[in-house]
């Protein structure tokens, strides 16, 4: 990482595996061209999710298990705006899914309710980008905001819109110790497809769990140097998934803690790597965690 040429860029591939049988895998590649003027990045996976659906419209007290066998491409490339910290672009998803539902009816030889969907949208970014580092960031600010736009003419089942708000800082209070904040604000227009809603997206909430029309969610984050390598963290958030702001007292919310670890893996470009353990109301996770949880 250098004041002229920007952050190095990344070619590689991914895996993970959970203990529910969710598996995916990927390739990708993140590219910083002409002196940090050019942001590239794009993804191929494959992923086979297993999940707890608990979105709106159920009739039933548990959550429908949900498996979403599906390819996804991602494709985005923004701008600098001169030589500002602005930056304009775009950004495309494809995700191409099998989906089953099991609901729980005790009914023989049901197998569950299967049918296949396709998400085709496109996104207009501008970003404000203050960072030290985009890996994991010492002080500066991070700002989005996005609307995206989905429709049959390019490929996806339904006609929907997004309207999306992303603020993250990250200020020094001593040589030793710093301390994070992001705010998120998410709305959906039209019929967006049930897996495509808003979500909370808070390390201790699990995904899917708390969605609806909108989402709210702040998480506050403070690291501390422990030696020159090593740092430990501890975070909380809040968030709320709701139908409208009329009813957003009756959303659902949710409230995090956690904490974790990081090693300063690749000095030369300051990026670190750890694990965090979160939980909340009713769940339990841990996560393994390169550059920043708030990567972006």
């Amino acid at each position: 990482y250098s004041e002229k040429n920007g952050p190095p860029s990344m070619t590689g591939a991914m895996g993970a595996y959970t203990e529910n049988g969710t598996w995916a895998t990927g390739v990708f590649h993140m590219g910083y061209w002409k002196q940090d003027h050019l942001r590239y990045m794009g993804a191929l996976m494959r992923t086979n999710a297993n999940l707890e659906y608990y979105g709106p419209g159920l009739i039933f007290d548990d959550p429908v298990n949900l498996n979403l066998n599906a390819w996804l491409l991602l494709q985005q490339l923004k701008g600098r705006l001169g030589d500002s910290k602005f930056f304009i672009g775009g950004k495309y998803i494809l995700l191409d899914t099998d989906n089953t539902f099991n609901i729980p009816i005790d009914i023989p030889d049901y197998s569950g309710t299967q049918f296949h969907s396709t998400l085709s949208e496109a996104s207009l970014l501008v970003d404000y980008d203050t960072r030290d580092n985009v890996f994991t960031p010492t002080k500066g600010f991070f700002i989005q905001a996005s609307g995206t736009y989905s429709d049959t003419w390019f490929g996806a089942d339904t006609l929907y819109g997004r309207l999306a708000f992303e603020g993250i800082a990250y200020a020094p209070v001593s040589s030793k110790v710093m301390i994070g904040m992001r705010y998120r604000n998410h709305y959906s227009l039209g019929s967006v497809p049930f897996y495509a809603r808003p979500s909370v997206q808070l390390r201790g909430a699990p995904f899917m769990k708390y969605q609806g029309n909108s989402v709210m969610e702040f998480e506050t984050e403070i690291t501390l140097d422990i030696t020159k390598r090593w740092s430990i963290d501890v975070f909380a958030g809040m968030g709320n998934a709701y139908s409208s702001i009329d009813e957003f007292q009756d959303g659902k919310s949710v409230r995090t803690l956690g904490t974790g670890f990081r090693y300063l893996l690749i000095r030369k470009f300051g990026t670190k790597m750890g694990i965090d353990f979160a939980k909340s109301q009713d769940d339990f996770a841990f996560y393994i965690i390169f550059g920043s949880a708030w990567f972006r």
